[in-house]
């Protein structure tokens, strides 16, 4: 149970945001990035603690508020009262905590909140999910036919060309024959992109009839492995080649901060998945704080270290998203197929607190 504990925490913070760290650390620069994230880090931990705190007390307000636990207080019933306290704790949510502090507004407002980002991070993994696979079909070329004296347009730049070519040898091609276009002017022979989302529908909607957040500890777990996985296979095809633009380097930039404070935060992403994780974990309930110190730690380092060597190797050319970098060959389709893996199976928990506040609504 311990695995599968951690394991959820690891996972409800590990997802694949850190595929656009190396564009965030672009934006803010390398020094104003590398102590942002501290800070941010640092400010989600003590953050995420105190709402545990506050839960332990909202349950306490609960129960002091009963009779019936007042009864068992005083007669020293200290097996039923445990038990009770246990029984509020797993059903606690944050829109209750929410409510017991400023009313049915703290509802309210807590739950529209949860559902919007929770939705949010959902429907952007099947975005991800349809985009990867859209980028493992191959392209395309509309072919053209050459006849003798034939114009020919999308030429590469003269000044691409190794040796000097004059504007006149380029003019005609006295060749009869095929050109196929670049890939520039392909299309990728994937179907549609709606049909390419429904392939991991199936999977998402049986995951939704999961109704203890514990049991997906092994799903999550098999998520950590793959999202790992992925991460280590794109550092080697990042480092394939090492070379470092250091002339692209700033140390801060203020004016675009605010898209790296923006990616940074969506990719602590676990935050709403804490309460139902904690209330989930039982008898581990009380190893919750060195999880998701451990959690917050490795997330941090990941982060960390896969934005900073991606800014330094892309430069200014650093793509929005790692993956948009990866070629074509086995080792990279291997790479994407372990992506979606990963993101696939992050999606029920993420999911969770929403299908929740839908019971809660509907039931």
């Amino acid at each position: 149970q311990q695995f599968t504990d951690f394991a959820n925490v690891l996972k409800a913070f590990i997802g694949t945001s850190y595929l656009a760290l190396p564009f965030a650390f672009k934006q803010s620069g390398l020094a104003l990035g590398i102590v942002a994230l501290v800070l941010i880090a640092t400010i989600t931990d003590h953050c995420c603690q105190m709402i545990i705190k506050c839960k332990k007390v909202a349950v306490t307000m609960i129960l002091d508020s009963s009779h019936q636990y007042r009864q068992l207080k005083a007669d020293h019933c200290h097996e039923e009262m445990q038990k009770i306290r246990m029984a509020v704790e797993m059903e606690m949510t944050l829109g209750d905590i929410g409510k017991i502090t400023i009313g049915d507004w703290g509802l309210r407002i807590v739950n529209v909140a949860l559902v919007l980002t929770q939705t949010g991070f959902c429907v952007a993994y099947f975005i991800f999910m349809g985009n990867t696979i859209k980028s493992m079909f191959p392209y395309e070329f509309p072919s053209q036919n050459i006849t003798k004296n034939a114009s020919v347009q999308h030429l590469p730049k003269l000044s691409n060309f190794p040796v000097p070519i004059s504007d006149e040898s380029v003019k005609t091609i006295t060749l009869n024959g095929t050109l196929l276009m670049d890939a520039t002017h392909g299309q990728r022979s994937a179907p549609m992109f709606p049909l390419l989302l429904l392939i991991p529908l199936p999977f998402v909607v049986a995951m939704a009839f999961i109704r203890k957040i514990r049991k997906l500890g092994p799903i999550s777990g098999l998520a950590n492995i793959a999202l790992l996985a992925g991460f280590f296979g794109l550092l080697v095809q990042i480092l394939d080649g090492l070379h470092f633009k250091l002339n692209d380097v700033t140390l801060a930039n203020w004016i675009t901060f605010p898209i790296f404070f923006g990616q940074l935060t969506c990719a602590y992403e676990g935050i709403g998945c804490i309460i139902p994780i904690e209330s989930g974990m039982g008898s581990n309930r009380p190893r919750f704080p060195l999880y998701l110190h451990l959690t917050l730690a490795q997330l941090s380092v990941l982060l960390g270290s896969f934005g900073v060597l991606g800014f330094l190797i892309y430069g200014n050319d650093v793509p929005q998203i790692v993956t948009d970098k990866l070629t074509t060959g086995l080792f990279a389709q291997l790479v994407r197929v372990t992506l979606i893996i990963a993101v696939l199976f992050t999606y029920p928990l993420q999911l969770f607190p929403v299908i929740q506040i839908a019971e809660s609504l509907v039931f």
